[in-house]
């Protein structure tokens, strides 16, 4: 019998490797988040003293354990600090799935509203060269995620901008992503920050959660380079072969 991860590793590149009908991707994609939810640190061989054993003075917020990649889909662990955080970025054309594996994640993400004209007390502070760089967003999801909790997923169009921070202590989550960022085929990845704005206000359902009246329904965010606080470290991966 498979090993999880090697069950997982086969399920996302017949998911991913070809175009299907949509109701044979869905089915697939049933599949894969089954499968991912199924995952625990025992089936990764994730030890979190393996990442508190390394600390140093300055140590990375963030920890990068490399999995897998080939052109079709990339998986690997993230291991978030306390304090420390995958600030806001976006995966353009891509399929995305988390599933924490070790303590618990805050996990905001946002779709992209592409009908939105920019309002005027936003547009009036940006210079002419950022104005293409800004895009109207709407909250999708904004939840703690815990090891007790399904996968989450982005999609394309459904919540591809999102930030994922540590709830308390060191978070774990391991990470799928089809297909992988590639700068040459336009899935480079952004980073963003979000602009103030006073012109929008109002109350929205969003999923099962409620955004309360002070905070706007469409939000604003601009392009920007990396956060300097940002940066990975990378780990062994200690778990079992992927062969796919």
């Amino acid at each position: 019998m498979a090993a999880p991860m090697q069950k997982l590793a086969r399920i996302a590149c017949q998911c991913f490797s070809r175009k299907q009908q949509d109701t044979v991707f869905r089915e697939q994609l049933n599949n894969l988040t089954s499968a991912l939810n199924s995952i625990t640190a025992k089936d990764v061989n994730f030890d979190p003293k393996s990442v508190t054993a390394r600390s140093s003075e300055r140590e990375a917020p963030v920890t990068y354990v490399h999995i897998w990649e080939d052109d079709i889909f990339t998986m690997g662990i993230f291991v978030v600090k306390p304090g420390g955080k995958l600030p806001m970025h976006d995966h353009p054309n891509m399929y995305g799935f988390c599933k924490v594996i070790h303590g618990s994640v805050h996990l905001k993400s946002y779709s992209v509203d592409s009908d939105q004209k920019i309002p005027e007390d936003v547009e009036k502070k940006l210079q002419l060269w950022q104005k293409p760089l800004v895009k109207s967003v709407s909250l999708f999801q904004d939840q703690i995620l815990t090891t007790n909790d399904d996968c989450c997923f982005l999609t394309p169009s459904d919540g591809n901008i999102h930030e994922i921070q540590s709830a308390g202590g060191i978070a774990a989550f391991l990470d799928i992503l089809a297909p992988p960022y590639n700068n040459n085929q336009s899935r480079d990845c952004h980073y963003y920050k979000e602009l103030p704005v006073s012109s929008i206000l109002g109350n929205k359902k969003v999923g099962s959660a409620s955004i309360e009246n002070s905070q706007p329904t469409t939000r604003w965010f601009m392009q920007v380079s990396q956060p300097h606080e940002y940066w990975c470290d990378t780990l062994d991966y200690l778990g079992p072969p992927i062969i796919v």
